[in-house]
């Protein structure tokens, strides 16, 4: 599991927590503080009061996204120890994992950095995975032209690389 899954995605800040609970009390206070200027019909000031409650809400939205990210992250490297090929048909997957829109959501956790080692290929319809060998671990770096607008990238051998011109995913599999 550890070899799909990042460190963003195995450990939670030790703030993360305690400021969920602050900003759920001062959200609860502007609530309660909101409802009292309606009752008083002081509108401005209870619409000020909807400004502070959603700018204490967001981190709260932050936090809890990021918890369910590296949740459904942990659910799907679980799902890929079971696999010994080199990728897992997109149904498979999907009878295997109870996510909703899997191929979007896994697009997601890989490119916000929850998940290594694994891509999506569209044309097969499957999630292929790299290898994480010594190669990865030591980063050794090839020069390798991309696919899609011919433009010369310096990549790591085993891992999935972004061209730095295109964006395109970059996998470099050495010519036999």
């Amino acid at each position: 599991m550890d070899s799909f899954l990042t460190e963003k995605a195995r450990s939670t800040p030790f703030w993360h927590k305690p400021v969920f609970f602050l900003m759920a009390f001062l959200e609860g206070i502007t609530l309660w503080v909101i409802v009292d200027f309606v009752l008083h019909k002081d509108y401005e000031t209870a619409a000020a009061g909807v400004f502070l409650g959603v700018l204490f809400a967001w981190p709260m939205v932050r936090i809890f996204r990021r918890g369910r990210s590296a949740r459904q992250a942990k659910m799907l490297a679980q799902a890929f120890m079971g696999v010994s090929e080199d990728s897992l048909p997109m149904d498979q997957l999907y009878s295997r994992v109870p996510i909703p829109r899997l191929d979007q959501r896994l697009r997601r956790l890989i490119s916000d950095g929850y998940l290594k080692n694994v891509y999506v290929d569209a044309q097969k319809s499957a999630v292929c995975f790299t290898s994480a060998d010594q190669h990865v671990q030591r980063e050794e770096r090839v020069l390798m032209e991309c696919p899609h607008c011919g433009a010369k990238n310096s990549v790591i051998r085993g891992r999935v690389n972004r061209c730095a011109y295109c964006d395109s995913p970059l996998i470099y599999t050495p010519s036999k």
